[in-house]
């Protein structure tokens, strides 16, 4: 299997610099070369996840099948034993950060779910307990060798999301963005966040503020509180999190950035708040806010957002960069003159085109969906990465060495079924070649199948019997949410203690044919039997069979 490669290649802008640009190939980790090559040929690591798991009958279960890759291309194929459920073909994902730069140190997400960081240590932001020693090399963070889901690097400190939804950070606390109720108080090892010992689904690190989804889709904040940047309707920094105000719905992604904070609602819109003075809160106003605005033009459809010194972008689903703010270097990529904006702008050259983005402090780069690196903005450093002598650009520039096919976008695809019957499934997928990347297989997934609830009900005809009427039992079997279809099997039927017999259920339904029934109350009883994908139910009740009138 490839090893981790991280490639780094400039140093931070500034001291509030985030990410220039770097890539995390696949597994085990080491420094790799200045540039990376072509992309690479072989078996890409896969994973087949599924939601809900457990299931019910009759259920739809959506399966998501990830490749890791250059932008890989293709078809996936899914199969419950030797049944085929379906195929569908891969799409790029942007998925949470696996590698993070905060102002003069890097922290990368190792493939068995460590961290490792590297760089400055004056705060004890390498998390390796040796605070204030530099690493020059990749350090194991204490206490987290294995289980980590996700990581992020603020000013001068880290946070990282463990399996079981907990949150650690670590490193500088000056504005409480550690979270552990110690405002002042640096850390050299992981800390726990109060009030997040579960259900955290994702985090971000900014200067000196932090914040974290959890999996209701709350969107919580903690540490420096400058302009209103936690969003919790005051400007009071904060050493515990607290919840952001006024969003609506859910919240899918969060980027604190100096002074601002924007996110992404599952819905797919975007919302700022915080310092407004460049108009990087993107509502047509330049005032501040200390709880949540609208961006202007980004109510739907949005995919990625990320915040930087006195600016903000967003990605669409279709594929399209925006940006507004601070234009000083071009970091809006506009193409126009450098001039702030308060509402979005459409980067030039990335229409339908654009994976995610990554903002420093005054350029930004985008990953493309064809797995290509491009940057604009500030180029003192040689952040842009374009070979040249420093120059600003105010409109996005090619990476030397990071074309088409070279940096890291996973894909994914996706299927759903409502045909899986119950029991524990075993679920199998194939990734067929693209002619890069081999056909590959995918570890085996078990899904978990409930049995459905059902309720069975009667209803006799004719409405009033007497001793020669042919008497018949309408029954009907229904499935209760969240099983879903018309249940099928057999079902007994009884009158009082005789049993007059077994009959079958088709789609939900069975006709019971009685016959003339003597005279008298008759308890009738009807016993759905159930079967590996229903549960049994029963349902009762009592007619009176009269004498047909005399002379009839």
């Amino acid at each position: 299997m490839r090893s981790i490669a991280v490639v780094c290649f400039v140093r931070a802008s500034s001291s509030f610099s985030r990410i220039a640009l770097s890539v995390v190939a696949l597994t085990g980790l080491s420094v790799g070369p200045l540039f990376a090559g072509p992309a690479l040929a072989g078996s890409s690591p896969t994973a087949l996840t599924s939601t809900p798991n457990p299931s019910t009958v009759g259920q739809t279960v959506t399966f998501t099948a990830r490749v890791n890759g250059g932008a890989p291309t293709g078809t996936v194929t899914l199969k419950d034993g030797s049944k085929l459920l379906g195929s569908g073909a891969l799409r790029f994902r942007s998925d949470p950060r696996t590698i993070s730069t905060g102002s003069t140190f890097t922290c990368a997400l190792t493939v068995a779910g460590g961290v490792r960081c590297w760089g400055d240590n004056s705060n004890g932001q390498i998390g390796d307990g040796n605070a204030p020693n530099n690493a020059h090399v990749p350090m194991a963070v204490v206490g987290l060798a294995s289980g980590v889901t996700a990581i992020d690097a603020g000013f001068h400190s880290a946070c990282a999301v463990t399996a079981a939804g907990t949150v650690k950070c670590w490193g500088d606390n000056g504005s409480g963005q550690l979270g552990d109720g110690n405002m002042g108080v640096d850390s050299a090892s992981p800390v726990p966040v109060q009030g997040l010992s579960s259900g955290v689904v994702a985090i971000a690190a900014g200067s000196q503020s932090t914040c974290a989804i959890t999996e209701t889709g709350a969107a919580r904040c903690w540490g420096s509180n400058a302009h209103g940047k936690l969003g919790d309707g005051t400007q009071t920094n904060r050493d515990t999190p607290v919840d952001v105000i006024g969003l609506p719905g859910p919240v899918a992604a969060i980027k604190p950035a100096s002074n601002q904070t924007c996110a992404v609602t599952k819905a797919g819109a975007a919302w700022c708040w915080g310092d407004g003075t460049s108009g990087e809160l993107g509502n047509g106003d330049n005032a501040n806010s200390n709880a949540p605005v609208a961006v202007i033009g980004l109510g739907s459809g949005v995919a990625a957002i990320d915040t930087a010194w006195g600016y903000s972008c967003a990605a669409t689903d279709a594929g399209t960069a925006f940006c507004w703010g601070n234009n000083t270097y071009g970091q809006l990529g506009n193409g126009g003159a450098p001039v702030a904006t308060n509402t979005p702008v459409p980067v030039i050259g990335f229409s339908g085109s654009t994976a995610t983005l990554a903002g420093g402090s005054f350029h930004s780069c985008a990953l493309t969906r064809s797995s290509a690196v491009k940057c604009w903005g500030n180029d003192n450093w040689g952040q842009l990465g374009d070979g040249n002598a420093p120059t600003d650009s105010d409109t996005p520039v090619d990476v030397v060495g990071f074309g088409a096919g070279t940096a890291l976008v996973r894909a994914e695809a996706t299927i759903s079924t409502a045909k899986l019957r119950g029991g524990k499934r075993r679920i199998t997928a194939q990734y067929g070649s693209d002619g890069v990347y081999d056909a590959t297989a995918f570890p085996p997934l078990t899904q978990v199948v409930r049995k459905g609830k059902t309720r069975t009900k009667i209803a006799v005809r004719p409405g009033k019997p007497n001793t020669r009427s042919l008497v018949r039992l309408n029954v009907r079997v229904k499935a209760l949410a969240p099983a879903k279809g018309r249940p099928a099997g057999k079902l007994i039927v009884r009158d009082g203690r005789r049993k007059v017999g077994t009959f079958k259920v088709r789609s939900g339904r069975a006709n019971v044919r009685l016959g003339a029934l003597g005279p008298g109350r008759h308890a009738l009883k009807v016993i759905f039997r159930g079967n590996r994908d229903w549960k049994r139910s029963r349902a009762t009740t009592s007619i009176s069979i009269s004498r047909p009138p005399m002379g009839r």
